[in-house]
């Protein structure tokens, strides 16, 4: 990628090589490896070239489309009761990043029971019948988005939340990057590399185990790192996070 890159013509390029010296960019930069979370690595690139950063938070700007599309793929408009809104997204391109569905909605059966949460399931491309599958096996009632939505719907609608419960994928960055609260649930994934980078709003649950960071996109054996991960876990770091959310 840096020789296509350097092919370009730019008078400045800049990017990460593991050997100075037979680098063709202009500000090649030695990689800091893989345990540097992304976004900073990111922001020292801009750094070698004089961008400063503006510090390492994230921001999704949402649109009235954005909205538009929530509403048309939940049916309805999100409003708020009083009582705590909990989004479950249990999907994740890797099914080794996916915890069981099933538990996801005995989280939910728990909540509802305890706090009254209201709950609503979103989902992506390919994801419907995961989610029918938490649905189901659900006690309580739930709302559950139609249709998979635009990236900027997915937004819109976790913009209202209170919690967002989901895996390590790409709902856990949009939930870091609206300053919704979140607990997410981390597999096989680089937790130091991809995790969010504010550990208090967005609460991590990780199971190290010895095969941890396997990449591995289907697990071959028992799956321990996301099974060691209990339902009641989960549901004590809802409890704790939507406490914090009541405050805001």
């Amino acid at each position: 990628m840096n020789g296509f890159v350097a092919q370009l013509g730019a008078r400045q390029s800049v990017g990460f090589t593991r050997d100075v010296r037979a680098c063709p960019l202009t500000h090649p930069v030695p990689y800091p490896g893989d345990d540097e979370h992304e976004g900073v690595k990111l922001l020292g690139l801009l750094e070698e070239l004089g961008v400063g950063a503006q510090g390492t938070h994230l921001e999704l700007p949402l649109t009235p489309e954005d909205v538009a599309d929530a509403v048309s793929a939940l049916g309805c408009c999100i409003c708020r009761s009083g009582r705590p809104l909990v989004g479950i997204h249990p999907g994740a391109k890797a099914p080794a990043r996916r915890w069981p569905p099933e538990r996801y909605a005995a989280v939910a059966d728990m909540l509802q029971t305890s706090l009254g949460a209201e709950i609503v399931l979103l989902w992506g491309p390919g994801e419907e019948p995961l989610t029918r599958v938490l649905r189901d096996a659900m006690v309580g009632e739930a709302l559950i988005s139609t249709r998979a939505m635009s990236v900027g719907g997915l937004a819109a609608t976790i913009s209202e939340l209170d919690l967002l419960l989901c895996n390590d994928s790409g709902p856990a960055h949009v939930a870091e990057a609206l300053g919704v609260r979140s607990v997410v649930l981390f597999g096989p994934g680089n937790l130091r590399r991809w995790g969010p980078l504010d550990r208090e709003r967005h609460r991590v649950l990780y199971r190290r185990v010895p095969c941890s960071l396997c990449g591995y996109t289907t697990c071959p054996i028992d799956h321990r790192c996301l099974d060691g991960i209990t339902v009641e876990e989960v549901v004590d770091a809802a409890r704790e996070q939507l406490r914090h959310a009541a405050r805001r």
